[in-house]
């Protein structure tokens, strides 16, 4: 249920990201030779590594992420953000499984063939922020070192992944049952730094992103250990990000430039 919401999620994102971006490119109508400070509205879209840490690390090993937003960067180079971050990968160090494996590993289908079925991890946060960059550049003056710190919430579960659906004691009605579904408030910090071009035509940020989430299970039980879901998880990440910059609307003192 959470990952179709997910997906629905990315995908309306993804189509507005692309309707945005064709604004850019073919509805432009001005642009100064040489680039100015100014407020500037911006779309932002790019991937990362994260790294757990603390309790998140006994559950999964790194991950890839997907993440978007908006944000507004003023004069003064102060930023305000918004931010949706998908995560996903394959290291899944619980096995949630483990009682429905045969000795080769696999799972007695309802055909009664062994059948296969694989961990996966997912996650995602949302979350808004304040930054700072700090000019480093006459002609650009917003570009430089870029600080954040944001809140939001972070998420994330394991998901069994059975392309056949052959195995029933992991679907029907418990299909959510072995998921470890978590979810709880978090705290995010970055540093990097971010490149305004003086054309207008390279905009992106490059830094370092680190997260502590202070989490609870979401499923009253875990059918794994018959025992009620863990809460005071400390579920911690750290990685590398990578985002590029789309410029919605560009407005300085005495003009406005709009795309």
């Amino acid at each position: 249920m959470i990952h179709s919401i997910l997906f629905n999620i990315i995908k309306g994102l993804l189509i507005g990201v692309i309707f945005l971006s064709s604004i850019t490119v073919s509805g432009q109508l001005a642009r100064d030779s040489k680039l100015e400070a100014s407020t500037k509205i911006l779309v932002k879209v790019g991937m990362g590594y994260d790294k757990p840490m603390a309790d998140l690390a006994d559950r999964f090993g790194g991950n890839i992420n997907f993440h978007m937003g908006f944000e507004r960067l003023s004069v003064s180079n102060w930023i305000i953000s918004t931010d949706f971050t998908y995560r996903f990968g394959s290291d899944v160090r619980e096995d949630v499984l483990a009682g429905f494996r045969l000795p080769t590993d696999q799972f007695l289908a309802t055909d009664g063939l062994p059948a296969d079925a694989f961990l996966r991890s997912r996650g995602a946060s949302l979350k808004i922020g304040i930054g700072k960059v700090i000019g480093l550049h006459t002609k650009s003056p917003q570009s430089g070192i870029r600080l954040d710190i944001g809140a939001g919430i972070l998420s994330h579960y394991i998901r069994v992944q059975d392309e056949n659906q052959a195995i029933n004691q992991i679907f029907g009605q418990y299909k959510n049952a072995y998921d470890r579904l978590t979810r709880g408030f978090s705290i995010t910090e970055y540093i990097g730094y971010q490149y305004l071009s003086t054309d207008g035509n390279l905009n992106f940020n490059i830094g370092f992103e680190f997260n502590q989430a202070f989490t609870s299970g979401v499923r009253l039980v875990d059918f794994t250990t018959n025992e009620l879901s863990p809460t005071g998880r400390k579920d911690f990440l750290s990685g590398f990000k990578v985002t590029w910059l789309i410029p919605l609307y560009s407005g300085s003192k005495g003009e406005q430039i709009y795309y």
